[in-house]
């Protein structure tokens, strides 16, 4: 008798880029924020007081400027920073040189712009005019989605093409699956 079995090694791959499903959602959930905070009927500005810099120093931008601001809406005493979506807060944001010369000349108070709905979702005006990393990063992952549903489909169609050798008693070796006799 034939038995349908899985190669193991073939799924590996599949299995490993399973997980990165979750990483699609808080994806979407960044984009959809760029693209309300894009919306002018559902942002207000303020500005936004450098609570700390330093100048970065890396080799691909050596002239930028890491900032951590805090700001504060009216009628609310929380202090609003910037996060990243994952829940972290009071992360340090880049800036260019032009930016920073800006914020001293305006006693390091940079402007920001909030979703009216959740002041946590912001990012500093001067950021605007960048495209956001939710948008390549939602790029990759609907590469991503193509490549692993293109797989599905192969799985399911090789256990189809081997179910059959198997009920013909046939050897039958493809990708994820393999018939072999039973002892």
């Amino acid at each position: 008798m034939y038995h349908v079995r899985p190669v193991l090694r073939d799924f590996a791959l599949w299995l490993i880029m399973t997980p990165l499903f979750l990483v699609e959602i808080l994806a979407f959930q960044s984009l959809q924020q760029n693209l309300a905070l894009d919306d002018p009927a559902q942002v207000r500005q303020t500005f936004g007081q450098v609570v700390e810099y330093r100048q970065s120093h890396q080799f691909n931008r050596p002239d930028r400027y890491e900032v951590r601001y805090c700001f504060h809406i009216p009628n609310d005493p929380t202090c609003y920073t910037s996060n990243n979506g994952f829940g972290q807060h009071n992360l340090p944001v880049d800036i260019d040189p032009h930016e920073w010369q800006e914020s001293q000349q305006n006693n390091n108070r940079l402007l920001i712009r909030y979703l009216l709905s959740d002041p946590s979702i912001n990012r500093p005006e001067a950021q605007f005019n960048q495209v956001p990393a939710s948008v390549f990063l939602w790029a990759v992952l609907l590469v991503h989605n193509g490549y692993w549903f293109i797989e599905l489909f192969h799985i399911c169609r090789n256990y189809l093409r081997c179910l059959a050798a198997a009920e013909q008693q046939q050897v039958c070796i493809v990708r994820f699956w393999r018939t072999r006799l039973l002892q």
